[in-house]
């Protein structure tokens, strides 16, 4: 049986407990929150458009819409036709577009709806280069290949990065550089931040 003294005291402590609105002890971490503890969404840089990209960007439309729907018009005599190639080619690129990139302990994740790679773990990326605006032109917007070795909504050769890996690469320009190179050093700790991507172009290319 208890005491009043101890009633009290029992009281007191079951308050202390179900308080809903003490605050933690300085010393007690918090506890991250789901995915955010281990991976890190990085926005693709926004749309930007200078002289430069106002010219060069004429050339992968070039090269992927008009003269695909020039050569199908010309061979179907139809100009319907030719506004379907449009479309089709205008559909197939938005389904390989990459909207972001996640990064994690695992490796990098393209988050984007079809296209290869979807995901690199760390141990086949080989490096991370950041890449001049040139380079993105020549190899990443009018390679003949599709999709793209660069296919994002930023649509601006500026602030690329290369990301090699066994197979081939890509690029990618993260809408907050810092941020990305921090967490590559992080993760990876094989990122170049000091230039082009030069002693890569020198190897054959794929």
């Amino acid at each position: 049986m208890l005491v009043p003294a101890d009633r009290h005291r029992a009281a007191h402590s079951i308050v202390t407990v179900l308080n809903p609105y003490e605050p933690p002890a300085d010393e007690a971490p918090l506890d991250p929150q789901g995915d955010e503890a281990e991976s890190v969404v990085i926005k693709v840089a926004p749309l930007y458009l200078d002289g430069f990209d106002l010219v060069a960007g004429q050339l992968p439309g070039l090269i992927y819409l008009w003269i695909p729907a020039g050569l199908v018009g010309w061979l179907t005599s139809s100009f319907l036709f030719s506004l379907a190639t449009v479309a089709l080619v205008c559909g197939l690129i938005f389904l390989f577009t990459i909207r972001s990139l996640e990064i994690s302990s695992a490796g990098l994740r393209f988050r984007r709806l079809f296209g290869h790679p979807r995901f690199l773990p760390w141990n086949r990326i080989v490096r991370i280069t950041q890449a001049t605006r040139q380079e993105v032109l020549i190899h990443g917007w009018t390679a003949p290949r599709f999709p793209p070795r660069e296919v994002t909504t930023a649509s601006t050769t500026k602030g690329h990065f290369r990301i090699e890996w066994n197979e081939g690469w890509l690029y990618f320009p993260p809408a907050d550089p810092a941020r990305f190179r921090q967490l590559v050093a992080l993760h990876h700790g094989n990122e170049e931040p000091s230039g082009p991507a030069t002693s890569a172009l020198r190897e054959p290319l794929k």
